[in-house]
């Protein structure tokens, strides 16, 4: 799991200023990114009807489960916290 690369993507997949700033943007970033995979795997883990089959299918299947895997981790740890 390469973490930097994660936390790259996750730092195009947030919204930067305005009263969302912190939180993942409401729409999806360009397709073929590495922030429109870790998009893809955070609404795979809170809200699966936002998925996009079309970038699943051309995502890099190992970066998305290292996305999921480290969003569920930051899940789990918000909750027993």
């Amino acid at each position: 799991m390469n973490i930097e690369r994660i936390k790259a993507a996750a730092g195009a997949a947030t919204a930067k200023r305005g009263k969302r700033k912190g939180q993942i943007k409401a729409q999806c970033p360009a397709m073929g990114t590495d922030a429109a995979i870790y998009w893809q795997a955070h609404m795979s883990v809170y809200n699966p009807h936002q998925l996009s089959i079309v970038q699943l299918i051309f995502a890099d299947k190992d970066f998305f489960d290292d996305c999921e895997r480290y969003i569920a981790a930051l899940h789990m740890a918000r909750q027993a916290a």
